[in-house]
């Protein structure tokens, strides 16, 4: 009977546990069911949109690509640095030279690994600057090419990368493809650049002649299409080189008839790159939206100098929330100085936040609107 008595108690038991374990899940299931349920504030679409439309046409890029680049190299408000960098491989025109196969290796192996240390041997050949304000003051370049010299044109949104992924939709990709003939090539052999890289080879060879033909020129340009500032361009020439070379007495072994004369083709590419730095304050979204204790910073974006510090008293920073006309900071939403929000009340109106930086004799202003709810903020899994 004893026995009996336990399965019984046993029998409750479990059944006890089940019941426990049901009102569990449909507590769980309740609750999730008033989560998803639950009324919520739905923001829209808080993207920013394009501050000017993608070129459709060539003469409309090029002035477009050509306004604003004049305008970032020559402004005091813009930090610009230029240096070029030199292909060293992957051709699918080869080396051509007299010399045995190893040793056309060799000098391709030495050209390739040309930049692998800190002596840089064909950066150094290029005139450079870094952030610089007024770059065209200090050597870096403006555009000299009119619309006439252009020979075509690409203007995209975004780019794909090398796994065919459209990546970096906040910018335009504007190419501009030039008449190769506006390089003068009779009078490349005359310039510092050519020079400097012929004193660099001088204890290997002399150049005693050079045919120097341009096979193309293109300049791209990477634009933030929001704010309508150039964050780079890169100006890409691609030569093809004959050369009547004379080496020294330390290198003549590589001949192999015994003389010193070689005749040399092989193809070279540089592309000079330009970037820029603009001051100034933006808020990276059209619109955003808290609830009522929500402490978040700010959607901004803010550009000063590296070495500029708030503490030091470089620059200012700061906000404030309106209602229409009215000032609410400080009632509705506060601010701490790094543009850290916080939300105080509800607001049945939309607010208008407004940041200011002040910075290096400018003031640069931006606003974004704000909703104040007191109902959860959708997110973009709901």
């Amino acid at each position: 009977m004893s026995g009996h008595v336990s399965t019984k108690k046993k029998i409750l038991i479990a059944l006890a546990l089940l019941a426990l374990i049901g009102a569990c899940f449909a507590g769980v299931g309740l609750y999730m069911h008033y989560e998803v349920n639950k009324e919520k504030f739905i923001l829209k679409n808080n993207e920013l949109a394009s501050k000017t439309e993608l070129p459709a046409g060539q003469s409309e890029a090029y002035a477009y690509v050509k306004g604003l680049y004049d305008a970032a190299v020559s402004s005091e408000a813009v930090e610009c640095s230029w240096h070029t960098d030199v292909k060293l491989k992957d051709y699918d025109a080869p080396l051509s030279t007299p010399l045995s196969a190893a040793d056309n290796d060799v000098i391709l192996y030495i050209w390739e690994h040309a930049e692998d240390d800190d002596k840089a041997q064909f950066k150094s050949l290029y005139p450079s600057g870094d952030k610089k304000l007024n770059g065209a003051k200090e050597g870096a370049y403006q555009i000299d090419v009119t619309e006439a010299q252009l020979i075509g044109f690409t203007a995209k949104q975004g780019r794909e990368d090398e796994n065919g992924n459209h990546v970096d939709d906040d910018y335009y990709f504007i190419t501009l493809n030039v008449d190769p003939s506006v390089i003068d090539a009779a009078a490349i052999p005359n310039s510092e650049t050519y020079k400097k890289l012929t004193e660099k080879l001088s204890p290997a060879l002399s150049v005693q002649k050079a045919d120097i033909k341009v096979n193309s020129v293109s300049m791209t340009f990477k634009i933030a299409r929001y704010y309508d500032e150039i964050a780079s361009l890169e100006i890409t020439r691609s030569y093809a080189v004959a050369a009547d070379v004379t080496f020294t007495d330390a290198y003549a072994a590589l001949l192999s008839d015994g003389g010193k004369t070689a005749h040399i083709e092989l193809p070279y590419q540089s592309t000079e790159k330009v970037s820029f730095k603009y001051y100034g304050a933006h808020f990276t979204q059209a619109f955003d939206a808290r609830k009522v204790d929500d402490m978040r910073a700010l959607p901004v974006r803010v550009n000063v100098n590296d070495g500029a510090s708030r503490e030091n008293g470089d620059y200012t920073l700061t906000f404030k929330a309106f209602n229409g006309k009215t000032d609410v900071t400080g009632d509705i939403v506060s601010f701490d100085e790094d543009g850290v929000m916080t939300v105080k009340k509800a607001c049945a109106d939309p607010l208008t936040v407004e940041m200011t930086l002040e910075y290096n004799g400018e003031k640069y202003v931006d606003t974004m609107t704000l909703y104040v709810t007191e109902l959860e903020v959708a997110t973009e899994n709901g």
